[in-house]
């Protein structure tokens, strides 16, 4: 699940790096909404 410690990071600085995770597009969708969605049980958008 995406965090940061903001105000230190930003969650635009943090991203910047994201490709170099080299995440699948499967693991990417769950760790930048997924995750989030289910523990917090949110809905979709839309």
């Amino acid at each position: 699940m995406f965090g940061t410690n903001y105000p230190m990071l930003t969650a635009s600085a943090c991203l910047e790096g994201m490709e170099s995770l080299e995440l699948g597009e499967e693991a990417k969708q769950r760790f930048l909404s997924d995750n989030a969605r289910r523990v917090f049980k949110l809905e979709e958008a839309g």
